[in-house]
């Protein structure tokens, strides 16, 4: 490991926005010796205070291993120039999930250590004439910088290489996923905030992060999970099966929540959020099951659907989501009653019914329980299988499946039960036996419909939980 280029920088004018700045972000190599003091490079000059006190971004090295990535990524026509991420020193490793907070470094004469990530600014996407900060940070290719413990000289071919290292202090890879995206990992921040030297401005900052992440209701912020499994239900349908990639445990959930999910569909769109029902079993805590129907032909044109088709085209397994908590108050009463239940659903709406399905089957196996589900034909009805299962054999719990206009293949008694959109006479047929409380989620017009229907037929509005997806 050694120095490849030092660079160092002026004061520039800048415009970021409608307000006046000044950088020294763009460096210039330069022969050595260069003296290392303990404020950084002789003839580096700094714009502005930094937050957490200047001694704490002395030096800034940055891998060239990362050079090629950038190019890459960006589509730059050939080699950047060295110090073209504002750098002071552009070495040959170690990289960001090698070197550890507190390490010391030998480089040259001077002596080093490890303080702190970069975390980039508006100034690198002035730089380099694109919004380029976000995703830098997420690259986690940030490189670090480093404070002086003794002063000395550094030039171009001096070595530049971990002299001590404590194995128990996080890596600067962990210290950007733990700081900015994991805010979640409570085990992940302890470990950080027992850092070797970290800076006292991050300590006040992590704790508070580490407050948050302790009181929260299953986890605070958005959490990263892999798909570990993908089935394709029927013909519009998919289903994604999460799972932590880290190996920790997922937080519990109660039958009939939704995850939100955080998904940029295209490289420079922003963030959406989209909320989808779980429709695995909540005795289950290690994977969550999501369900995702495919948006209708033409919805793009009109910006609808983008979520759910980059689910669809995109996350395969090994593909990692930002997911939020499980949340919703679609949900079955923390114990069940004696009185029977009735699940209602159209489309989609049966993703959150599976998991009330699941979750009484295992709890409530006494309870009367029947599902009602209305769909267009086989190729819509999602879960044909698993709900065969949960309701064979006939008993306490049972399933009617109405289809508005089943397939020459489709067929009556095994397939589906009823021709034709749900009316209420069918409902009337399928209550179950001293039914109280009923459960009905669908388009919004469907829902409408069932519960007033239900309402009729005698059941209090308080009763009659809803939810509805979309039109």
């Amino acid at each position: 490991m050694h120095v490849v280029s030092v660079n160092v920088g002026t004061l520039r004018p800048i415009t970021l926005g409608a307000r006046a700045a000044t950088t020294s972000i763009f460096k210039a190599p330069v022969d050595g010796p260069v003296a290392i003091g303990p404020l950084g490079l002789a003839g580096d000059e700094r714009a502005e205070a930094r937050r957490f006190g200047a001694s704490h971004h002395a030096v800034y090295a940055y891998p060239l291993e990362h050079y090629d990535f950038w190019q890459r990524e960006l589509g730059h026509a050939g080699p950047y120039p060295m110090g073209q991420f504002g750098e002071n020193l552009t070495v040959t490793g170690p990289l960001e999930h090698q070197v550890r907070v507190g390490d010391v470094i030998r480089c040259g004469t001077a002596t080093l250590q490890v303080a702190q990530p970069r975390i980039p600014c508006r100034k690198l996407d002035h730089h380099f004439g694109l919004k380029l900060a976000r995703r830098f940070l997420a690259s986690r290719r940030t490189g670090y910088y480093l404070r002086v413990l003794e002063p000395g000289a550094v030039r171009p071919g001096d070595r530049f290489e971990i002299v001590d290292s404590d194995g128990q202090s996080p890596t600067l890879d962990d210290f950007v996923r733990l700081a900015h995206f994991d805010s979640w990992d409570v085990e992940g921040l302890e470990h950080l905030l027992r850092s070797r030297a970290l800076v006292p401005g991050w300590v006040q900052q992590l704790e508070d992060t580490l407050h948050h992440a302790r009181a929260a209701e299953g986890w605070h912020g958005f959490r990263e999970l892999e798909v570990a499994a993908r089935v394709d239900e029927c013909g519009d349908v998919v289903s994604l099966v999460l799972r932590c990639p880290r190996g920790r445990a997922l937080a519990p959930f109660r039958a009939g929540q939704f995850l939100t999910l955080a998904v940029r569909p295209f490289a420079h769109h922003q963030v959406l959020h989209r909320a989808y029902a779980i429709s695995s079993s909540p005795h289950d805590a290690t994977r969550y099951r999501i369900t995702v129907r495919h948006p209708e032909a033409g919805a793009a044109e009109r910006g609808e659907g983008l979520v759910s088709a980059f689910l669809r085209d995109r996350a395969m397994v090994g593909a990692r989501l930002r997911v939020g908590a499980p949340r919703g108050t679609f949900t079955l009463p923390a114990r069940g009653g004696a009185g029977g239940v009735l699940l209602v659903s159209a489309g989609i709406g049966l993703a959150p019914q599976l998991s009330q399905l699941q979750d009484l089957k295992t709890r409530s196996p006494d309870v009367p329980v029947v599902l009602v589900h209305q769909a267009r034909h086989g190729g819509h009805l999602p879960f044909r299988d698993e709900l065969r299962q949960l309701t064979a054999p006939p008993g306490r719990f049972r399933a009617v499946v109405a289809f508005e206009a089943p397939r020459p293949e489709d067929r009556l008694g095994r397939d589906f039960h009823a021709q034709g959109s749900l009316r209420k006479s069918q409902l009337e047929e399928a209550l179950p036996e001293g039914c109280l409380d009923a459960w009905v989620s669908g388009p919004s017009d469907f829902v409408s419909d069932v519960s007033g229907w239900l309402r009729e037929l005698g059941l209090p509005p308080e009763r009659v939980r809803t939810e509805s997806f979309g039109v």
